[in-house]
């Protein structure tokens, strides 16, 4: 059986329509904790009720919440303790954060809106985010096909899993590990999924520079790609991409329906 400890102490203060909560600090069992201010519109109905949450500090453990994360407690157990401030506005279920939160696996800065129309991990997001140094292979399970990320953009898209994330991305990356190697600058704006990218990649680093744009769809079959592209620079393996020492300068018009060499124009 689960045992749950809950304290607070806190100043409150107006109507029920109107609730506001000073100099609160609460406690979720042993190592959570949260200092701030609340304002509470439209109570009793919590699930209806407008709030404005302003933390001055948040201490995080998945521990403490893992049972209500379901299958994707295991991804936040991967950040270890978070620490947070910002402001949260909105519903339970749809809300603003305007937040940094600093994990054991790096930084991660939000101005994100966050929809909630079931479970945890499909999860609909839209908004700013930068990530500093943030260990994405530990967050998603997937150490090997990333590893520190550093991100500053716009993000538009659902879920939190490999297999049902899809999302529309706007960003600069710089000084990320991607299947072990460091790419030093990334331009991405299209929309990502499992087995599928739409838009254009622009990359400037001494082993990888490449810039074009096209479709990559490995999860239909036939598999689709279209790719137009200028690469200046392709070093396969300086970037873990082959063991055999093989470099690439070309351009390149992909037109190619099923993964055979017959179906390539260019």
């Amino acid at each position: 059986r689960r045992h749950e400890l809950f304290y607070a102490d806190a100043k409150i203060s107006g109507e029920m329509s109107r609730l506001n909560v000073d100099d609160l600090v609460l406690g979720y069992n042993h190592s959570t904790k949260i200092r701030g201010s609340v304002e509470f519109f439209g109570l009793p109905q919590i699930n209806e009720a407008f709030i404005d949450a302003r933390i001055t500090s948040g201490y995080l453990h998945p521990d403490d919440f893992s049972i209500y994360l379901g299958e994707f407690s295991e991804n936040v157990k991967a950040l270890g303790q978070i620490e947070f401030n910002g402001r949260f506005l909105g519903f339970l279920n749809d809300f603003v954060a305007n937040a940094t939160f600093n994990t054991e696996k790096g930084k991660v800065t939000s101005d994100i809106n966050l929809k909630f129309p079931g479970e945890f991990a499909d999860a609909k997001y839209s908004g700013g985010l930068v990530l500093e140094s943030f260990n994405a292979g530990a967050f998603i399970q997937n150490k090997k096909l990333l590893q520190k990320v550093n991100l500053e953009g716009n993000i538009d898209g659902q879920g939190f899993r490999i297999d049902n994330a899809s999302f529309l991305l706007d960003a600069e990356i710089t000084d990320t590990g991607i299947n072990g190697y460091s790419y030093d600058f990334i331009k991405a704006n299209g929309r990502f999924a499992a087995s599928y990218f739409q838009g254009s990649l622009y990359v400037d680093d001494p082993h990888c520079k490449i810039n074009g744009v096209g479709t990559l769809n490995l999860g239909i079959f036939p598999e689709q790609i279209e790719v137009r592209a200028f690469v200046d620079q392709l070093d396969f393996k300086d970037l873990g991409l082959s063991d055999e020492d093989i470099s690439l300068k070309t351009s390149v018009y992909a037109n190619v329906t099923g993964l055979n060499i017959d179906s390539l124009i260019g």
